[in-house]
């Protein structure tokens, strides 16, 4: 079974993308805001992470950034109701940053739930190589 963590700061959103996964059989743990998703992703392997970009304190960004150091095989997926405010440029980042897909607030289960299993469904992308050691002269 399929280990996901959602981290988002609006709790009616969160317990509805919670119920939409358990619904579909997968494993979920929800995390309120940044700061206790990265709790989270220190504690506890998962397949995929979905978060929020538009959080106080630590944001979407600041988790994909955190992924990437420290469980860099975990699929991310980012999602953003801030578009008419912020335009799509968090979502764009995000995308460069690493996640695998992104989603617009508000979207339809059918949307959520096929994003989910496309991203987990789909082969990874290649891991970039470490960067080379410098060695002391």
């Amino acid at each position: 079974m399929k280990r996901i963590l959602v981290i988002d700061d609006e709790p009616d959103i969160l317990n509805l993308m919670r119920r939409m996964l358990e619904k579909h059989g997968y494993r979920v743990s929800c995390a309120e805001n940044g700061k206790i998703g990265l709790q989270h992703i220190d504690h506890e392997p998962y397949d995929l992470v979905i978060t929020d970009m538009q959080m106080p304190g630590v944001d979407g960004m600041a988790i994909i950034h955190h992924l990437s150091k420290r469980a860099p095989d975990t699929r991310i997926i980012a999602i953003s109701g801030g578009i008419k405010l912020y335009g799509a440029d968090n979502l764009d980042r995000a995308e460069e940053a690493g996640a695998e897909a992104i989603l617009a607030k508000p979207f339809t289960t059918k949307e959520f739930v096929a994003t989910v299993a496309g991203v987990l469904e789909s082969t990874p992308p290649p891991q970039p190589p470490p960067p080379p050691q410098q060695r002391g002269d």
